[in-house]
């Protein structure tokens, strides 16, 4: 059985990359494999399929010890810890987060040798081997053998004073998803009692979207430890523009995969330059009207 889903997986893979990789959808890894043994299908990564090769994407994070505040869960994602703070409702970065809380990071995906991930930069610490790194500092977000392709040291035995990179799993939308509206991808990892309706539920998105972003059915089941695409659309920002994936600059709205000027809405730099510029008319009609009187008096 398993032999059969993997030859299906392989094959479904091809016709993807043969045939229009742009249309095509990503693949849901049930056989994803959190061990450094072996090279299961989608280990490195999601694949490229779509036109963009880079994007606004995000990922999920459990708070845990250390890594429990904004700022560090930042720096070990390569996110940006005062957007990590604003889109979880936290008033400071350094502020502590409750254990195991779910948290959203925003990142940009990449796509590399045809493998969409986001590089972080990190340090080990003594005694750490590339399965804890992967799947206790990251979570799964990562997996041994992409870090394997970049990182040429034994797994087991990493030197001290090294620095890694860390490919983290990400992907950009499709051609069909952008179509659609789908402004970006968050990828979260599944837990113990977690469904598709439920995940669906928790980021406010249809079920059949995820379906569809997984290339799952129905009757398909999800596995704890294992990654799964959830499509963000535009139309959520419209119903709700509160929705921490509508966070463009101040004056701008989402329009699909980027950020367009909202005519509703000046900018602030924009309003702060207008006071200016009216600020400085005033003074100089001020000044020209006193050189004009001190004129006239000595006449």
């Amino acid at each position: 059985m398993e032999s059969f889903s993997f030859y299906t997986l392989s094959i479904v893979l091809f016709l993807c990359m043969f045939y229009q990789s742009s249309h095509c959808q990503q693949t849901y890894p049930k056989d994803f494999d959190i061990s450094c043994t072996g090279y299961p299908p989608l280990s490195r990564g999601y694949f490229c399929n779509g036109t963009l090769q880079s994007c606004k994407s995000y990922v999920t994070y459990r708070s845990q010890p250390y890594y429990n505040t904004s700022d560090r869960i930042a720096s070990v994602l390569g996110s940006e810890a005062s957007t990590i703070a604003s889109i979880n409702k936290l008033s400071n970065i350094a502020d502590e987060i409750p254990s195991d809380k779910l948290i959203i990071a925003p990142i940009t995906c990449s796509c590399t040798a045809d493998v969409y991930q986001h590089f972080v930069p990190y340090r080990p610490v003594s005694g750490d081997t590339f399965l804890q790194i992967v799947n206790r500092t990251y979570q799964g977000l990562s997996s041994c053998q992409a870090m394997m392709g970049l990182n040429y040291y034994d797994a087991n035995k990493i030197p001290d004073d090294v620095e890694l990179m860390v490919p983290v799993r990400c992907a950009c939308p499709s051609e069909n998803q952008a179509s659609n509206g789908v402004i970006s991808l968050l990828a979260h990892m599944v837990t113990t009692g977690d469904s598709v309706s439920s995940i669906a539920e928790l980021f406010g998105v249809n079920v059949q979207s995820i379906l569809e972003a997984n290339m799952l059915s129905h009757d398909s089941r999800i596995y704890p430890l294992t990654p799964i695409l959830v499509p963000l659309e535009s139309k959520t920002c419209t119903t709700d523009p509160g929705s921490f994936f509508c966070d463009c600059p101040n004056g701008y709205a989402a329009d699909r995969v980027s950020c367009k000027p909202d005519p509703k809405k000046l900018p602030v730099k924009w309003i702060a330059l207008l006071g200016i510029g009216i600020g400085m008319g005033f003074l100089f009609l001020f000044l020209l009207g006193y050189k004009l009187y001190q004129f006239l008096k000595k006449r």
